[in-house]
């Protein structure tokens, strides 16, 4: 499991592990035993799996898992470029992977040409978007947000931080000055 930084590793995935395993008596079979080690960023089982937190970027070479998730590796300021996350996903990460082993990214996209971007256009991976409201204006996610309450989050955070945090789009369709839809210009796949 891989997020941006270590500090985003442990508190949003490893330790949500603990209060999943340590919290549900139905996996008390994959909590701790003695000789199993249950730290902030690596946790091993005793039939010989193990989850491992790693933050986006850093040195995993060796390790070839069955599966790689990747947690928000886009960061608003600062950080890798979007050429140096491109790289580090398709030398690190891909690099890591054995014949079957899956690899997922999951994240809210930022910017045109991020790394999100770049895999939405690689036929390699497999794409899918679930934005808060669907095509017709439905939640898709009715257990956690009405519709009311998207509509009150957008007026809440604005229409760009809503088009992008919860609708999953990189430009606010609403300040385009050059709207899709009037689009004419024929595109060419390269």
């Amino acid at each position: 499991v891989m997020s941006y930084s270590e500090e985003q590793v442990k508190n949003n995935i490893m330790n949500k592990i603990d209060d999943l395993i340590m919290k549900n008596p139905y996996l008390a079979i994959l909590r701790p035993g003695p000789k199993q080690q249950w730290g902030a960023q690596l946790k091993t089982f005793s039939n010989g799996s193990q989850i491992r937190g790693e933050s986006f970027g850093s040195s995993v070479r060796g390790a070839h898992p069955d599966y790689i998730f990747v947690d928000d590796p886009l960061k608003d300021k600062g950080g890798m470029t979007p050429e140096e996350q491109h790289v580090y996903a398709m030398t690190v990460i891909a690099g890591m992977a054995k014949r079957n082993t899956v690899i997922g990214y999951i994240g809210t996209p930022l910017d045109n040409g991020d790394l999100l971007e770049q895999l939405e256009n690689n036929k390699a991976f497999m794409f899918r978007r679930y934005p808060a409201l669907d095509g017709q204006g439905n939640p898709l996610f009715p257990h956690l947000f009405s519709k009311d309450e998207l509509v009150a989050k957008e007026a809440e955070v604005g229409s760009f931080a809503f088009s992008r945090e919860w609708m999953l789009q990189r430009i606010d369709p609403k300040g385009q000055m050059f709207k899709d839809k009037y689009r004419t210009i024929n595109e060419t796949e390269e």
